[in-house]
């Protein structure tokens, strides 16, 4: 895409770096000169994270929605683990963002790929295995209460229980030996 006339091409490594740090001028530059605000794309360690990911997870609240009014998709799925931006500050205990996600339509019971007992690694050697966790289950693996409280006020499912769980309730049940 091309820039804007008058504005400059912004490369994508300064401007996730501009989302992560929470500089809110230099996002707004690149929003201006032409960056699609859903980019998905390896950051770090994580794999095709969109800037409102980075956003969330850094607790960049100011940032984020930013990226909301220019119209970020607050329930993007990363592709790996197919968490969204609310997972992410839920994880990490950002109630402030979880607040803004939520308030722009995230959903609080969106179930991702991953759990304690489902590292990444084991979704990679067997990806049938699909725990899926809400963002109710990242708060509180981390002991996040208030982000939990702020969650739980929203309709997140204090009763949801991830699949790997329910999977052995039911070989239990079944007399298995799981």
């Amino acid at each position: 895409m091309s820039p804007p006339a008058g504005s400059e091409e912004m490369d994508l490594d300064k401007f996730y770096w501009a989302v992560e740090k929470g500089d809110v001028q230099i996002v707004r530059r690149g929003l201006e000169a032409g960056v699609d605000v859903n980019v998905k794309r390896d950051w770090r360690h994580w794999n095709d994270s969109t800037p409102l990911h980075v956003a969330s997870k850094y607790g960049q609240t100011e940032v984020a929605e930013l990226l909301i009014e220019h119209k970020a998709e607050v329930d993007a799925r990363a592709e790996l683990l197919q968490s969204t931006p609310l997972h992410w500050a839920a994880l990490m205990g950002r109630t402030g963002t979880c607040e803004l996600l939520i308030r722009h339509g995230a959903d609080v019971m969106a179930r991702n790929k991953l759990s304690v007992l489902n590292p990444p690694l084991l979704t990679l050697t067997f990806p049938p295995v699909q725990i899926q966790n809400t963002p109710l289950h990242r708060a509180a693996l981390e002991g996040h209460t208030g982000t939990c409280e702020l969650l739980i006020r929203h309709g997140a499912d204090v009763m949801a229980r991830a699949k790997l769980y329910e999977l052995k309730v039911r070989r239990h049940n079944n007399g298995s030996q799981c």
